[in-house]
């Protein structure tokens, strides 16, 4: 039977979730969201992605977290060689335990791009949301409702366990750089890209208002990050991501290595853009799991799953966690200027 506690909840409530995020542990995957600078940071002029986490499969009971977003670029060339803004919007619904407390928010991002030298780009971008969080107490069981043998539902609860729903506009900012050596050729040379930035979220440090006698506020999240891919030759290399992120008194660090072989390449002369590559390896977080994955992708789309695998002493209770990405990009062909490659 489900049960809860009324005040660990609340003490829960104002403890954690005003403290912290949602996150996926393929983060480099949604950078878009975390970071308004790396909209249309891509090879290709619009992209469509989807990524779906089902958190602590072993708890007993659901914590969702879906994201979908769409990045649209204008004034973008063929060969990413000029300036460019960049457009991006997001839906993104959280949602976790019996109480179905969560999030649901939509926001818009947007981005400038611009040039440094060969190779070396620089953007900066903005973000607005707008937020709401509420929750469900119909199928929670509370301690009072224990008659000495089973939990009764038709005791009435003593306590109000009502929670407000709620809705607040955030904003963000952030920075971001990319250099890009690649070979002219896909019989030889070696491939170095480099993608890094930071960024800060919940800037305005929006109210967080549960009930009528508490008042929180959302604290600033900040992070920094790191992906590289090092070429060992025309076929394979070598991908690593870093992420550090801090919000309160919270930090977590997500890092990744991962073998990227190439099983089907294209001139770099004639197609930029429609290498298919498939990459396995392993994310590693600092509070101690271990996140296989794997990754495939076919220049127009890409497909990802990795599966959380908990090593520390919250294992006993939450287990693991799977998590999916999909992406579709339109590489070939923008769909509003009619430039294609």
């Amino acid at each position: 039977m489900r049960k809860l506690n009324l005040l660990s909840f609340m003490l829960a409530i104002s403890g954690f979730f005003t403290a912290q995020d949602y996150h996926f542990s393929q983060f480099d995957k949604s950078l878009m969201v975390l970071n308004p600078a790396a909209v249309g940071d891509f090879e290709g002029f619009e992209r469509f992605s989807i990524q779906n986490r089902n958190q602590w499969i072993g708890a007993g009971t659901q914590f969702m977290t879906t994201m979908a977003s769409a990045e649209l670029t204008f004034g973008k060339s063929a060969r990413n060689n000029n300036g460019f803004v960049g457009l991006g919007v997001f839906f993104l619904n959280d949602v976790g335990g019996d109480s179905k407390f969560g999030m649901t928010s939509g926001g818009i991002s947007i981005s400038g791009n611009l040039p440094l030298a060969k190779g070396h780009r620089l953007a900066a971008g903005l973000q607005t949301s707008f937020n709401n969080r509420n929750a469900d107490f119909s199928n929670l069981s509370f301690y009072s409702q224990w008659n000495g043998i089973t939990f009764d539902p038709s005791i009435p609860v003593d306590e109000p366990n009502q929670l407000a729903s709620f809705s607040y506009v955030d904003a963000g900012l952030g920075a971001n750089y990319t250099y890009n050596k690649k070979s002219n050729s896909s019989m030889g040379g070696k491939d170095f890209i480099l993608n890094s930035g930071f960024f800060i979220q919940h800037l305005n440090q929006p109210k967080l208002r549960y009930n009528a006698l508490t008042l929180d506020r959302l604290n600033a999240k900040y992070g920094i990050y790191a992906t590289t891919t090092i070429g060992f030759n025309s076929r394979s290399g070598l991908e690593l991501k870093v992420g550090q992120f801090f919000q309160g008194k919270h930090y977590e660090g997500v890092y990744g290595a991962f073998y990227k072989l190439r099983f089907k390449g294209s001139s770099r002369v004639t197609n930029l853009i429609n290498d298919k590559n498939i990459s396995v390896g392993s994310y590693f977080r600092s509070t101690g799991a271990a996140i296989p994955a794997c990754f495939i992708d076919f220049g127009t789309w890409r497909f990802g799953v990795s599966y959380d695998q908990e090593l520390g002493r919250i294992a006993r209770a939450y287990r693991s966690s799977l998590e999916f990405s999909f992406g579709f990009t339109l590489t070939k062909r923008s769909m509003f200027s009619g430039k294609k490659l």
